[in-house]
């Protein structure tokens, strides 16, 4: 009979059993399905009894398969994602096969600070699968990476068909945060006693973890003593699973009865283990406030110069230290000192009336005012006298009663007359003067001996080189020039033009005598610095004597009756004075220039027309005819803009500033300097430019802060610039030391060589280059520490001498036109939405690089720079320079290109993408 037959065979071994053909012997009819599926060694089981074979349908028995783990002990690191589990076969591999794995039952997790669990510490892929001819076979043990700070989590893997095992270990990456709640300083009252100190934890631990808060030493002055004025602690802080912040009331100062000075300890935190690092607030300092109270002079010596029959008063600051719940008054009065309290012997006792004024003030301070200020008025005598004079003023008593707190009074201040030293001592009467201070007014010649005659002056809006007085008979070869690059003393320069009567144009020498309130060191036979000897120079056939003291400057041309005195006294701005002199029987030559004629008329060049100087339209008119022609400007590369520019750049952290060119018309206001503001993180490791210009590059370095999630700062500062002999010298400034290399000498003090200096003091080094111009580049690098962080800070002075092509991530702004207008609200902003925009006080900016597209950028003006020198600054990009999308456009990037495009090969390469360092150097 037919025999129907469904065998198909399928095992997962090999090798393979074909499927028995059909049989056509006469049979019994049997239907048959059978599917065998052998796993591992197991035994097939038999045919059942009631099938009537025959020798072909007899299997074959397959090979064993041993399943082994490739490795029995795996670790992984959280953050590496996964780990290949892997399983050897043996034996039979022709066929696929496929085993499953699963956390062993029987095997405890080792896991002490809380159970390992899938899905949340890790996810597994729990079939391993064989393809035919592989005898290797892995699965992915996925590690759920969860921020948490734990300890080694370990969990065992099985085979348990063929009772294999392995282990997986979990090694954590993450790291606890730990630092102080508190400001990095806590003020504590004396007899406050105790207080509390708050220690906070970044991210959360499965484990508990330690650190160790103590009490340590103020490395500064005024010191406290442990267990004198504070008790000394050290405490073992703890953090379980979910606590952040812990608080401690353990520590405590000692009240005593002395009168202090504000003593200083420090709290610190330390860790002995790398699951925990600390933050950036791992140290605070405690300041004792001495509830008693004392007082003392701010300064042990005020020094102060004064002319003949000069009447001026002296501020002398008295400060309060130690803390009181009321006001203290103070008797205060100026006395005279006897000859035997005189130490130095160059001096003599002041005289009451005579030198000063004896007046006792009362200063009154209140509970929160800690300096109070009195002024003492001084006079000069008629007859210069030689020898400084000194008198003290000293506290007389506290005129409070206090009955919880001592009241005690310092020592005495001394105060030092000192005579106005002029160059040439003249027995002229001053008939007529000249002055130009700030705020930026020039008052022209007026009677100086007739009290009722009120001098007027005007406000000089005139941002180029102009002659402030000049002989108005042009053969007379003396003229007085005066540059403000920005409105104000603070950036201005002063020259003179002098030569020998018939003297050329070409032969009149041109000496810049005081510029950015500094003696010019590249004149007067090079005086670089305050306090050395007099220097002089001398034009015979006019009697005109050229003489500089410290940072005065005196010009005294004798025979034409004219002084020019220019002068700034510490704390005050600069001042330049013109007097015109009259001796017996000689008759002043006519003068002109801004401070008008001998009549005190404001006179036009070429012309007999003079200004009225309450018109303010004839005003502008009388100062443009007195600027400077190009051919005749000395006192700076010649600006045909006369745009308004700022002189210093700054670098913080890096945070730049630089100022701005702004193009205005004679009207130009003063008060509408502005600078931009904007940051350049930079790359960790990486060299970017600063300033790219034909004969000088700046490069720095970054390199991470302490805490590298808040950036990068500078640590070197490379300057590639060319000496007046044609050579490339590189200069370099390094944070470690402050360590300045010329030429990779080290500087210890000050090198000069063919027009390029490197002055170097603890911390800071002062770098003057020429840039292949007349006037001189000068850089500052300061290395300083601000809240424990150290970086530079790099200052350009004279940025007016970079050329309007100049580049770099500063350099591509300085000396360009540059626009700033109103920012325009969109029409489709809400109200709200309008008013906000317009609280911020935002603007746009348009800047000209020369031969490039215009950018247009939008800005927030603020009233103070990054390092909060009160001048309106522009802040705008991102924290790269780049576009910046907090107002709806424009949003051109800040700089030009991308940040990136200002990396250079290395601290003294002078090519990147903007570069124009173009400079041949000779060897």
């Amino acid at each position: 009979p037919s025999v129907t037959r469904s065998e198909t065979v399928t095992p997962t071994v090999s090798p393979p059993i074909s499927p028995v053909p059909p049989d056509t012997r006469s049979l019994p009819s049997v239907t048959r399905s059978e599917t065998v599926t052998p796993t591992g060694s197991l035994p097939i089981s038999p045919v059942s009894s009631d099938v009537v074979t025959s020798s072909s349908d007899i299997l074959p028995t397959p090979t064993p398969i041993t399943i082994t783990f490739v490795s029995t002990n795996i670790t992984v690191v959280e953050d590496d994602i996964s780990v290949d589990v892997c399983l050897v076969r043996t034996g039979d591999t022709s066929v696929s096969y496929t085993v499953t794995l699963s956390r062993c039952n029987e095997v405890t997790v080792s896991s002490p600070c809380g159970d390992i669990i899938e899905n949340i510490d890790y996810r597994l892929e729990n079939t391993v699968t064989f393809e035919a001819g592989e005898n290797t076979a892995c699965t992915k043990f996925v590690v759920m990476d969860d921020n948490i700070v734990e300890t080694i989590e370990t969990v065992e893997l099985c085979v348990v068909e063929y009772n294999i095992s392995t282990t997986v270990n979990i090694l954590d990456n993450d790291v606890v945060s730990v630092q102080f709640v508190n400001s990095r300083v806590i003020n504590v009252i004396e007899s406050e006693a105790s207080f509390n100190v708050c220690v906070t934890k970044r991210r959360n631990n499965d484990c508990p973890v330690t650190v160790y808060l103590h009490t340590c030493d103020y490395s500064g002055q005024d010191k406290a003593t442990a267990g004198v004025d504070y008790k000394p602690v050290m405490l073992a802080v703890t953090f379980e699973t979910n606590e952040f912040m812990k608080c401690f009331s353990d520590f405590s100062v000692f009240d005593d009865a002395e009168i202090e000075k504000y003593e200083k300890f420090n709290i610190c935190l330390f860790t002995n283990t790398t699951a925990v690092t600390l933050g950036t607030t791992k140290e605070v300092t405690v300041n004792i406030l001495n509830d008693d109270v004392y007082f003392e002079f701010k300064e042990e010596e005020y020094r102060v110069e004064i002319s003949e029959k000069e009447k001026k008063d002296v501020t002398i600051c008295i400060s309060k230290n130690g803390m009181v719940p009321f006001s203290v008054s103070l008797s205060v009065t100026p006395i005279e000192v006897s000859k035997m309290d005189v130490v130095k012997d160059s001096r003599v006792p002041a005289v009451v009336d005579e030198d000063f004024e004896k007046k006792t003030q009362i200063v009154t301070f209140a509970a929160n005012n800690n300096e109070q200020c009195i002024k003492v008025t001084i006079f000069g005598r008629e007859v210069i006298v030689k020898n400084d004079r000194v008198f003290n003023v000293t506290i007389i008593d506290g005129t409070t009663v206090v009955t919880n707190a001592t009241i005690i009074a310092g020592n005495d201040t001394t105060v030092v007359i000192t005579d106005a030293i002029f160059v040439v001592q003249t027995p002229f009467d001053v008939i007529l003067s000249c002055t130009v201070k700030e705020p930026l007014v020039i008052t022209p010649f007026h009677i100086v001996n007739d009290s009722n005659n009120i001098p007027l002056g005007y406000k000089f809006m005139g941002p180029c080189e102009y002659e402030l007085v000049r002989v108005c008979d042009e053969s007379v070869p003396f003229r007085v020039h005066v540059d403000f690059l920005s409105q104000d003393l603070s950036t201005g320069r002063v020259g003179v033009v002098v030569g020998e009567e018939g003297d050329s144009e070409d032969d009149l020498s041109r000496i810049t005598i005081f510029e950015n309130l500094t003696l010019s060191f590249e004149n007067l036979e090079d005086v670089p610095f305050r306090g050395l000897l007099t220097k002089e120079r001398n034009f015979s056939s006019r009697g005109i004597v050229i003489k500089s003291n410290g940072q005065d400057v005196f010009v005294n041309a004798t025979r034409l009756g004219i002084l020019v005195h220019v002068t700034r006294v510490e704390g005050q701005p600069l001042v330049v004075n013109v007097t015109l002199n009259r001796e017996e029987n000689v008759q002043p030559l006519p003068l002109c220039g801004l401070c008008g004629n001998a009549a005190s008329k404001l006179v036009y060049r070429n012309s007999n027309k003079t200004a009225d100087i309450n018109n303010p339209d004839q005003v502008r008119t009388f100062i443009q005819t007195w600027k400077v022609l190009k051919e005749e400007s000395f006192l700076r590369e010649f600006n045909p803009d006369c745009g308004v520019i700022k002189n210093d750049t700054v670098i913080g952290d890096p945070l730049l500033t630089v100022p701005l060119l702004v193009i205005r018309d004679d009207t130009y206001d003063a008060s509408n300097e502005l600078s931009l503001c904007y940051e350049i993180h930079g790359a960790a490791f990486k060299d970017f430019n600063l300033i790219s210009d034909s004969c000088t590059s700046v490069n720095s370095y970054y390199t991470p802060m302490n805490d590298p999630d808040h950036g990068n700062i500078i640590s070197k500062i490379g300057v590639v610039a060319v000496n007046r002999e044609n050579q490339c010298v590189n200069i370099e400034v390094d944070l470690n030391g402050c360590a300045a290399k010329f030429n990779g000498e080290t500087i210890l003090m000050f090198k000069t060589e063919h027009g390029i200096s490197v002055m170097k003091s603890s911390k800071t080094v002062r770098i003057v280059v020429p840039n292949c111009v007349s006037q001189d580049l000068i850089f500052w690098v300061y290395c300083q520490n601000i809240s424990g962080q150290e970086m530079i800070k790099f200052v350009v002075s004279r940025g007016f001498n970079l050329r309007p092509t100049s580049h770099g991530l500063l350099g591509q702004f300085w000396n360009i036109p540059i626009s700033v207008s109103p920012y325009e609200i969109p029409s489709e902003a809400t109200p709200a939405q309008a008013a906000a925009i317009r609280r911020r006080n935002p603007y746009t900016v348009t800047v000209s690089y020369p031969g490039v597209p215009v950018r247009r950028f939008s800005t927030y003006m603020w009233s103070r720079t990054w390092d909060r020198t009160p001048t309106p600054c522009l802040y705008g990009g991102n924290r790269q320079g780049g576009p910046w999308s907090d107002l709806p456009g424009p949003n051109d990037s800040l700089i030009q290109g991308v940040y990136k495009d200002y990396i250079t090969p290395s601290l003294f390469n002078t090519t990147f993408k903007y570069s124009k360092f173009s400079a041949t150097c000779r060897a």
